[in-house]
């Protein structure tokens, strides 16, 4: 799985015009216009021979390139519709990458527009595609600075050494680019075209910080759940809080709210309650793939907690009698690490446990997909569910002894009250975090940050939620 970075070009930026190719459709159907920004002989105009490959009739790889593109815009014009001409700025280059891991593409509007004619919301950013739509005009043209309303970049080298190595691009149209070693290119240009659409914030998610003093269209939509403010009520502290609150940050356009009732469905998951000093706590965990099944996995009970500070590798080995004493009857809250989540929960278990709750051993989260691997030989029968690092802390300086374990049957990607949920991993991603659905959502979204391989091209509800989306913004 490979992260597809979105990045906000927030100052003019001079784009080379190699040539112009434009996309239509008869009706009423958006306009593309493609402008190839590479040099001769690199990127869309490589001219190196290939195949045709999944419907794509091209015969240089260049060729392929610039089919896929435009597919791209084909598939965008019918779900905008409208009397657009969206010119977007496109080119392939090197990105940050490693033999493991790396930026597939990135994207976003070239120029940004506010108080102008048909705004929905003053003093507030739209970027410049929206805001044409809306003021019904080219704002770029009547600014004196008529440039495209997206730019993209490729990433030019992957597949080569020491960029995702062993990986390719899939130029093709048919949705079928070979599983384990093949990035469909459509697929990932999709998710950017949508990125310069307009499915991005415009907010610093490290700082909290408004893109010059002001709000932007999105950042009226994204409500904290523990709070229940909005991004534009808040101060630049209280949005860098909420950017790192997993599970917590929701989008609350209607559109959106009815296409994810449609469009997510229940996932297995174990989310944790207590009761601190403010209330009912939620806690949102993830499901071990041993132990209790489905119907048997709720319970209620005192905590018993396992302080790995004290005994590094706690329950990776037969609990000693004062260990086994805090958690006989009880949860055990046991750290992440020194062994696997079986042997941990194994031994938690012999010791008495009724379920153990795994607190993450990094920042990053890692809890409501489900985790470990089943070992049937372990005779694990209690249930058991991993929370964040962040959350873990809250659990242990809660004052509270007291929890309970619930099998919410809620869908992958919604947080307790229905709403779609937003990317904010407890570390922040630059260029990740907020600007896209969370990963948690099930089945897979197209604007995830990680490419899945197995997203919807329909844009729409019930298959996927960008359209829904991008209309709560306006479009």
């Amino acid at each position: 799985m490979n992260k597809l970075i979105s990045q906000i070009t927030r100052t003019s930026t001079a784009v080379a015009l190699a040539s112009v190719l434009t996309f239509s459709l008869q009706g009423n159907a958006a306009t593309f216009k493609l402008i190839n920004a590479d040099d001769p002989g690199i990127g869309f105009n490589d001219a190196t021979p290939a195949a045709p490959v999944g419907l794509n009739t091209g015969t240089t790889v260049g060729a392929q390139r610039l089919i896929a593109l435009n597919f791209v815009g084909s598939l965008w014009a019918r779900a905008l519709g409208g009397n657009d001409v969206i010119e977007v700025a496109a080119s392939f280059a090197p990105q940050e990458c490693t033999a493991t891991n790396g930026v597939l593409a990135a994207a976003g509007p070239l120029s940004v527009f506010r108080d102008f004619d048909n705004a929905r919301f003053p003093n507030t950013w739209y970027p410049s595609a929206l805001a044409n739509r809306l003021a019904k005009t080219d704002l770029d043209v009547a600014s004196g600075e008529p440039l495209p309303e997206i730019g993209v970049t490729s990433n030019g080298d992957l597949g080569k050494p020491g960029c995702l190595t062993g990986l390719s691009w899939y130029y093709g149209l048919d949705d079928k680019a070979p599983n384990g070693n093949s990035i469909d290119y459509v697929k990932t240009i999709l998710h950017e075209y949508g990125h310069g659409l307009g499915f991005l914030s415009f907010a610093d998610e490290s700082t909290g910080e408004l893109f010059d003093g002001r709000p932007s269209i999105w950042e009226h939509y994204m409500v904290d759940g523990k709070t229940e403010k909005r991004w534009v009520n808040m101060t630049d502290a209280e949005r860098k809080a909420s950017a790192i609150d997993n599970q917590f940050l929701a989008w609350t356009g209607f559109q959106s709210f009815i296409g994810a009732q449609q469009t997510l469905t229940n996932v297995d998951t174990l989310d944790v309650f207590l009761l601190d000093k403010n209330g009912i706590a939620f806690l949102p965990g993830g499901t071990a793939n041993f132990g209790a099944k489905e119907g048997r996995r709720s319970i209620s009970g005192a905590l018993g907690f396992l302080d790995d500070t004290r005994a590094p590798g706690a329950a990776c080995a037969a609990l000693t009698a004062e260990q086994a004493m805090s958690v006989k009857g009880r949860v055990a809250v046991i750290n992440r690490g020194g062994c696997a989540f079986t042997d941990k929960a194994k031994y938690a278990q012999a010791s008495g446990a009724s379920a153990v709750i795994f607190v993450n051993n990094s920042p990053s989260f890692a809890g409501r997909p489900a985790f470990g691997v089943d070992d049937p030989t372990a005779g694990i029968t209690i249930a058991s569910t991993l929370i964040s690092q962040q959350d873990g802390v809250r659990l242990r300086q809660s004052g509270t002894r007291y929890a309970s374990i619930f099998d919410t049957k809620r869908p992958g990607g919604m947080d307790l009250l229905r709403r779609p949920l937003l990317y904010a991993p407890t570390v922040v991603q630059p260029g990740s975090s907020v600007s896209h659905w969370d990963i948690t959502a099930t089945p897979n979204l197209l604007m995830e940050p990680i490419s899945n391989g197995d997203e919807s091209t329909a844009l729409r509800a019930p298959k996927d939620l960008t359209l829904p989306l991008l209309k709560d913004i306006g479009w």
